[in-house]
């Protein structure tokens, strides 16, 4: 979505200028007709007319600049005058545009007016008509008037036509005065509500209040305040983390604690293997001249130690075994075992150190024991039943919503650590004592928030219920969008904490917007509007006007000649195509070929592609549409593809003819005309052996050559299938 910057808005300021007649297009501020008091009558051009400054409400510059343009009455006052303090310009003002008084602050236009920030701090403004002027612009249609709260756009605000004011271009903003029942919220759509707002049509009950996140997962901080389909994409987020959830050991002799995924580090430590591994000497290997020791496979390597020294004993003898490393799960025999000379192996020197639960990895749902690398197997394979135990953690609990009670687990690695009671309880079933301790009521979904304050994104886990805890003002709800950009359909319950241009406000028409395939741009989509853009508002199925569609995959610049397309599926070599139908690029061609474009020798780098007869026009970019247009006249069945390397299948019924019959067909399709042209036999003999020598010549040379370059004929087929795919 493309916002308008500050150079953009006083771009369109300048705009409603043009239809005024207060201008002079050659005005200098020697030498100008802009007459300083504002409005729309330019001042009669006499010999020593310039630009007064004193009668704009500010001073002329300290340096004479006579050649600055001064062209209208904002461009006169920047490049002419100079900021002058005065006790009532338009920001600090106690004149009202009815005449009355009000404390100090900004002036307020009257109806049919824009706000005309050029200078507004400096320029004086001390009359109604005078604010007016200095403060105030008139603009020339409503696609550049600005509606202001509690009044939003209308839908067809850019294409009204007539003097804007608010009853021609802006609706009153029915729900913002509307305050929400307990229990629900506001609609996202709700500030384009019209008429007489109440609650069933400003308000609903937030979805995600009764849906029930599966294991593993959290209500997210839009669950809230969510309206539409409840469902775990919409709804909820992955629950809390250690840092060592995603760790992995840098010691080869390391393992993740048993507690990894809910682990508390110490305040400002991070993920390393002394926060989140245990070390072991079941894993170390001992060096050359040592021997594990015998109860080595159920010993940890604190931090400090020295692997060698905590697992490990000396070794002495001349045996070639002394010096030998056993493999990880074995240590060495006794010395008496050892053979007194020949080669050092595993077979000759170690022996099998027992099975122990170091190296299993537990089941889904379930975790190693606390000291499950302490437990001697005594030879039986590990499994969940020996080395682990069954998730009893808040962490694998579900907080269960109903429609008579919201619950929101907690999210914290405290809280999801948490062993869930046996009390009564069995094992993660819902149970009201798990409740209290993994979960919490949402007690701001009963909370009545103010109109026109809303409910806030992630207020399910505030443990107190008030204002400050529940409720905020939407963040646009007092931003004003610059014409032609009009608020969005969901302003009124946007809380990102910013407002501006591109977060509350959005452009109307469906110049910008993308439809899908089959979708394509709709005739005269650039007129289209709408306060929420749709395929249905801007798009029409391109299958109505054609029998197949698809769209660009990147963008092709004029002069190419293909096209990367999602799909070639029923595309067919010669037919007609448009491209970028209803656009202002839109162009038609002809297929030449359908296949699949390789970008290198890798299988994996190739793109469905439509070769094209001529070169395009125009550059047209992702997501462009492509048609092909229908056959007139009739229903056809697609045909055969022209694509290299797979064969047509004939038509129904037909016979194909032998070779040596294909040669000499003009014979049989000659019929009684043959009889009497005998003496040319001879003759058509010896050219068909001329052309069946030169085929075995040929066969052979290209026989050589497929063994040369059989693993390129490899992937060539390999191509030729995956085209044969995307054509099916």
């Amino acid at each position: 979505m493309r916002t308008l910057g500050a150079a953009s808005a006083f771009a369109l300021f300048s705009l409603s200028a043009v239809a005024q007649t207060n201008i002079d297009t050659s005005g200098k501020c020697g030498k100008s007709k802009v007459n300083p008091v504002g409005g729309t009558a330019a001042q009669r051009l006499t010999k020593g007319a310039i630009f007064s400054c004193v009668n704009a409400g500010i001073s002329a510059k300290a340096v004479a600049t006579p050649l600055s343009d001064c062209k209208d009455f904002n461009s006169c006052k920047l490049n002419c005058c100079k900021a002058t303090t005065a006790s009532l310009t338009c920001s600090s003002t106690t004149v009202t545009a009815t005449g009355a008084t009000q404390t100090l602050g900004n002036y307020v236009c009257p109806d049919g007016y824009n706000d005309n920030t050029a200078l507004k701090a400096t320029s004086i403004c001390t009359t109604a008509a005078l604010c007016n002027s200095m403060c105030c612009s008139k603009p020339a249609s409503c696609a550049l008037y600005n509606c202001r709260n509690p009044f939003v756009a209308k839908p067809d605000k850019p294409l009204v036509a007539g003097a804007p004011n608010n009853r021609l271009c802006c609706q009153s903003q029915a729900c913002f005065t509307i305050q929400c029942p307990a229990g629900q919220v506001k609609k996202p759509q709700s500030g384009l509500v019209t008429g007489v707002g109440s609650a069933a049509a400003c308000c609903s009950v937030p979805s995600c209040s009764t849906f029930t996140c599966p294991v593993g997962r959290v209500k997210n901080a839009a669950a809230a305040t969510f309206v539409g389909t409840a469902d775990d994409a919409n709804c909820c987020t992955n629950q809390a983390a250690s840092l060592c959830a995603a760790y992995k050991c840098v010691s080869p002799y390391a393992t993740l604690k048993f507690n990894h995924l809910t682990l508390v580090l110490p305040a400002g430590e991070k993920a390393d293997d002394v926060q989140c591994c245990l070390k072991h000497c079941f894993l170390f290997q001992c060096p050359g001249g040592y021997a594990k020791k015998a109860n080595s496979a159920s010993l940890l390597i604190n931090n400090g130690e020295t692997p060698t020294t905590k697992c490990c004993d000396t070794l002495a003898g001349t045996s070639p075994c002394v010096q030998f490393t056993c493999p990880i799960g074995q240590i060495k025999k006794p010395a008496a075992e050892f053979p007194a000379t020949g080669t050092a192996t595993a077979a000759a020197c170690c022996k099998s150190s027992g099975t122990n639960c170091v190296q299993y990895r537990c089941s889904a749902g379930y975790r190693h024991k606390q000291k499950s690398y302490a437990i001697d197997l005594k030879g039986v394979a590990a499994s969940d039943k020996l080395c682990c135990n069954k998730e009893n953690l808040c962490s694998q609990y579900q907080c269960v919503s109903t429609a008579q009670q919201t619950l929101v687990k907690k999210n914290d690695l405290a809280t999801l650590g948490k062993v869930l009671s046996t009390n009564g309880c069995i094992g993660t079933k819902q149970c009201s004592k798990n409740d209290a301790l993994c979960c919490q009521k949402d007690v701001c979904l009963a909370y009545q928030c103010p109109a026109p304050m809303v409910k806030k994104t992630g207020s399910q886990l505030v443990t107190v219920a008030s204002n400050k805890n529940c409720c905020q003002n939407p963040t646009c709800s007092d931003w004003q969008c610059v014409a032609p950009y009009v608020k969005r359909a969901d302003f009124a319950t946007i809380n990102s904490g910013v407002a501006d241009q591109k977060t509350c406000c959005h452009n109307p028409t469906c110049g910008g917007y993308e439809c899908k395939a089959p979708f394509i741009k709709a005739p005269n989509y650039q007129t289209k509007t709408a306060a929420v853009l749709s395929d249905a508002v801007c798009c029409i199925n391109g299958n109505t006007v054609g029998d197949v569609v698809t769209d660009l995959q990147t963008e092709v610049a004029a002069g190419d000649k293909y096209l990367p397309v999602a799909s070639v599926a029923n595309f067919q070599s010669g037919r007609e195509i448009v491209i970028d139908k209803n656009t202002a690029v839109e162009e038609t061609n002809v297929i030449l070929k359908v296949g699949v474009r390789r970008l290198s020798s890798g299988r994996s780098l190739a793109v469905n592609s439509l070769d094209l007869k001529t070169p395009l026009k125009y550059t047209h970019g992702k997501g462009a549409s492509i048609v092909q247009v229908l056959l007139s006249g009739a229903t056809t069945t697609p045909g055969p593809t022209d694509t290299p390397g797979i064969t047509s299948t004939p038509p129904p019924g037909a016979v194909k003819l032998p070779w040596w019959r294909r040669i000499f067909q003009w014979k049989y399709s000659a019929g009684p005309r043959y009889h009497g042209k005998k003496k040319h036999m001879s003759s058509m003999l010896a050219l068909g052996g001329g052309i069946i020598a030169g085929m075995a010549v040929l066969l052979a040379v290209q026989g050589i050559r497929r063994v040369v370059t059989r693993a390129s004929s490899r992937e060539l087929e390999m191509d030729v299938e995956t085209t044969q795919e995307a054509l099916e």
